[in-house]
Formats: structure tokens, C-alpha cells, sequence
């Protein structure tokens, strides 16, 4: 995700200059780049992996509790912390808060105007709603999402899913 923005970080610090003095003084501006870099990893994306390999091992209750750390970042991580909180909300039966989740991506488009995770929103909120009994709210986002992926290839898993459970 942001990996390539931490190499090009420490790209810039492998090219600056040796310190005057080895051991005891470093050059600040030389390191700046990739302490910013380390801290930004530290503090948001760490977490949001972390988060997101406990899902694939089902372990909602656990991803929900590493994101708790990253929710101070408002726009931090675009819309991973967001969408990841959704999915394990949604898969913990929690539909009241996975919608509030995914709507909250749907109503900062802002964030990540090219971001996928907008179009997969309508998806999880489609999801949620279906889980509160929602169906009419259920109906409107599975037409949303499917309006944005029109062009997309049909054979798509995510679409062939979408296309399953909406039926």
C-alpha cells in the first residue's frame, strides 16, 4: 500500500551524505524523510495490515481492536482503517455499525476519490442492510455498486459474489 512511498523515503536516505561525526551525531535532514516515513508505518499501517491478516485468519473481534489505534487518524489510510472496520462488523453480525462504517467511505469520497474501497462500500452497505432486514436499502446499494463496476469484467469474483448473494 504505502510501502512504495517508505522505499522512495529511504531511497533519498540511502543517496544522502555520510555524517561528519559516525556515531553520537546524525545529519537530521538527511534522516527526516525516513523517520517521518517510519512513524506514519508505525503508527497507521502496521496496524491496518495487521488488521486486515486477522480477518483472513477470521478473527474479526482481533482486526477491530488493532484498528482502535488508527481511529485518531481522520483521513489516515485513506479508507482501509474505515472499510476493514466495516468488513469485521459485518462479519461479527454487527450490521448497525459495519453500515455506519461503510457509509462513512461513502460520504468522504474526498478522501479517495480513485480508491476502490468507494465502489466496494456500496457493496458492504448492500451487505449490512441485508443483515438488518433491510431490503429495500439492501436493493439501492447493490444497484449503486453494480451501476460503478458496469464496465468492469464480468467474471470478477467480487462481482460474481455480488451478483449471487443480491439475487
Amino acid at each position: 500500500m504505502k510501502t512504495s512511498v517508505c522505499r522512495c523515503r529511504a531511497a533519498e536516505l540511502a543517496h544522502a551524505p555520510e555524517p561528519a561525526h559516525p556515531i553520537g551525531s546524525v545529519d537530521r535532514k538527511a534522516v527526516a524523510p525516513a523517520r517521518r516515513c517510519w512513524s506514519l508505518t508505525q503508527a497507521i499501517w502496521l496496524p491496518v495490515n495487521r488488521a486486515a491478516i486477522e480477518l483472513q485468519r477470521s478473527h474479526p473481534e482481533k482486526a477491530i481492536e488493532l484498528l482502535q489505534s488508527v481511529s485518531q487518524y481522520k483521513a489516515g489510510a485513506g479508507f482501509w482503517r474505515i472499510y476493514l472496520r466495516g468488513q469485521a462488523y459485518w462479519r461479527l453480525k454487527r450490521s448497525a455499525e459495519a453500515a455506519a462504517e461503510f457509509q462513512k467511505i461513502l460520504d468522504h469520497r474526498r478522501w479517495g476519490r480513485t480508491s476502490y474501497l468507494y465502489q466496494l462500500a456500496h457493496l458492504g452497505l448492500a451487505r449490512a442492510a441485508e443483515l438488518t432486514g433491510d431490503t429495500a436499502k439492501s436493493r439501492k446499494a447493490y444497484q449503486d455498486f453494480f451501476a460503478l463496476w458496469k464496465d468492469a469484467d464480468a467474471d470478477l469474483p467480487v462481482l460474481i459474489e455480488a451478483r449471487s448473494t443480491s439475487e
